[in-house]
């Protein structure tokens, strides 16, 4: 009985990360949202935290509108089998190149341009143009056209990938 109730005093993160509830009811929630990313990413040993998720970790801006699950990938692209996967996690098909990938302590998420890139193809327009704004308003007119030919170099490299097209329309407008 004992243990029970402090079982209820927890907010589980993961399968085997928990935190006080009492302290996570005061956080806010894109605080929240940064917690149950960096928890999912370390309880994960070889996924990778993209879009929404890598953003959460990676400081690229996002519109909050909806709840929020926590993305990952794993590097070659395919996601494990059923049996295999972490519950609470949405699991990716997509190939992420050693570029891409940014690794600090167990924090494994992809870098803010292939991330700014992964929140317009995911989302609508408006989501794009504030990933990619956050990405530019932090530099001067010269650095802002090198990062935006970084961008319009993955994107080339990204194609045939579905959305690219809306994430070459949110940099334009960005």
């Amino acid at each position: 009985n004992r243990l029970l109730k402090s079982f209820e005093m927890l907010q589980q993160l993961t399968k085997s990360i928990y935190v006080q509830k009492k302290a996570w009811l005061k956080l806010r929630r894109y605080e929240q949202e940064f917690l149950r990313c960096c928890a999912a990413s370390k309880q994960a040993k070889k996924a990778i935290l993209v879009s929404r998720s890598a953003a959460r970790v990676c400081d690229v801006w996002l519109v909050s509108k909806y709840e929020e699950v926590v993305e990952v990938a794993l590097k070659h692209g395919k996601p494990p089998g059923l049996s295999e996967r972490d519950i609470g996690y949405q699991y990716k098909r997509t190939v992420l190149a050693d570029s891409d990938i940014m690794v600090r302590g167990n924090l494994r998420f992809t870098n803010p341009i292939r991330t700014a890139i992964d929140v317009a193809r995911d989302g609508d327009l408006l989501d794009g143009i504030v990933a990619f704004e956050s990405l530019l308003s932090r530099h001067n007119s010269f650095n802002t056209e090198i990062i935006k030919a970084e961008c319009r170099a993955v994107m080339r490299r990204m194609q045939r990938t579905r959305g690219i097209g809306r994430a070459r329309e949110a940099l334009e407008k960005a």
